[in-house]
């Protein structure tokens, strides 16, 4: 009886080790940001491309799921055929349409912030592995509601 247990026993084992070794490895790149002090990093990141406009956004409340952060970066993709750049640098502007048109938002504490079209600010592309990464210098975006309140942002992110 006990011999029976225990080859019993070495066998779920034995299928538990194999199941998790089989198991698919996630190679997407994690996004890190900040926002103020405070440090954000994610893998949960989708992407959307589209004829004309192409989005890299988080698994937020931007897009119906449940999590008070993240980000939201909207390339105007006509002039690349849909697709997301993956070299150069695009002018943050959410008032403007144009090959170099692009729009980020950020999500702290259920608020939302855009950047100013005012200001000279840019998201630099850039490519590693096949995959596109964007580098924010600190930059102020404001609340969408109350351009009173304001947040610094800078980060790196990825292509999922």
């Amino acid at each position: 009886m006990k011999s029976n247990l225990i080859l019993h026993l070495f066998f779920v084992f034995t299928f538990i080790f194999l199941f998790e070794s089989c198991k698919k490895e996630d190679k997407r790149q994690y996004s890190k940001w900040y926002v103020n002090t405070d440090s954000f990093s994610t893998n949960d990141v989708k992407l959307d491309i589209g004829k004309v406009v192409s989005h890299i956004f988080t698994n937020s409340q931007y897009s119906g799921g449940t999590l008070p952060y993240g980000f939201s970066i909207t390339f105007n993709t006509g002039s690349l055929n849909g697709g997301i750049p993956t070299s150069g640098s695009f002018k943050l502007d959410c008032s403007q349409q144009n090959p170099q048109w692009t729009c980020m938002s950020i999500l702290y504490k259920d608020i939302g912030y855009l950047s100013n079209e005012n200001e000279l600010e840019y998201l630099i592309a850039s490519q590693e592995n096949g995959k596109a990464y964007y580098i924010l210098e600190p930059t102020w975006f404001y609340n969408e509601s109350n351009p009173k309140d304001s947040v610094l942002v800078k980060g790196t992110f990825n292509e999922p």
